[in-house]
């Protein structure tokens, strides 16, 4: 199945059960430039932009931060990325991997090598978690435990995914499409909760961009 951006979630979620209603559609997304339809510094590849990857973890770093500012709960707690990885450090990855990283997201960890709170208690994973093989098969163990049902649900086989991110309880997980021979999406993104699909995107950076637009409150998941 061809990917055609990012494809929200049908499921009925309630957004405010991750995102704080007074969070949502708030003026100060402006300053980001963006217009009424969401267009302008989040819309992933455009060609004038230079250091792509350090201008998307700023304007996500200042979401986060003033998010967290509105956050009368404190169940948001930024902290910034960490310092990208080396050439060497993502060519280990790989080889223990035994496959290169899809570009989109080799660039994301060049840039910021993992992110710990990344979306409440979502991380997304360092380096150092793809260096160890038996760390990442545990993972897909944890996320695929009823391994049938969640293959039915998102529609992908565990073979073909290597996930990069997860929340503290083991529920949210963040898998990356690889490229193997039966995979329908090589590079493509799916955020889901046991099954429950929240977004698809077509590669890491726009899944990036969403959850940008996403935090800020420019998108619902039960839209």
């Amino acid at each position: 199945m061809q990917l055609d951006g990012c494809d929200p979630s049908r499921s009925g979620v309630a957004p405010s059960r991750l995102v704080p209603h007074a969070l949502r559609h708030q003026p100060w997304l402006r300053e980001l430039g963006l217009d009424d339809d969401g267009r302008g510094v989040y819309r992933p590849g455009v060609a004038e932009r230079m250091n792509t990857w350090d201008s998307l973890i700023q304007d996500f770093e200042r979401v986060q931060q003033h998010a967290a500012r509105h956050d009368g709960e404190g169940l948001i707690r930024p902290v910034p990325a960490q310092p990208g990885a080396s050439e060497e450090v993502l060519a280990e990855v790989e080889r223990v991997l035994g496959q290169s990283l899809d570009t989109s997201f080799r660039a994301f960890l060049h840039a910021a090598d993992g992110w710990e709170n990344f979306f409440y208690s979502l991380r997304i994973f360092s380096t150092q978690f793809f260096k160890t093989e038996s760390s990442t098969q545990e993972i897909l163990d944890l996320i695929f435990v009823e391994r049938d049902l969640i293959e039915d649900a998102i529609g992908v086989r565990m073979s073909e995914c290597l996930p990069i991110g997860m929340n503290e309880y083991g529920t949210d997980s963040i898998l990356l499409m690889l490229d193997t021979s039966d995979s329908y999406s090589p590079g493509a993104v799916i955020w889901h909760d046991n099954g429950q699909i929240y977004v698809r995107c077509e590669d890491f950076e726009e899944f990036f961009t969403w959850m940008t637009r996403f935090q800020a409150g420019e998108i619902d998941l039960g839209s």
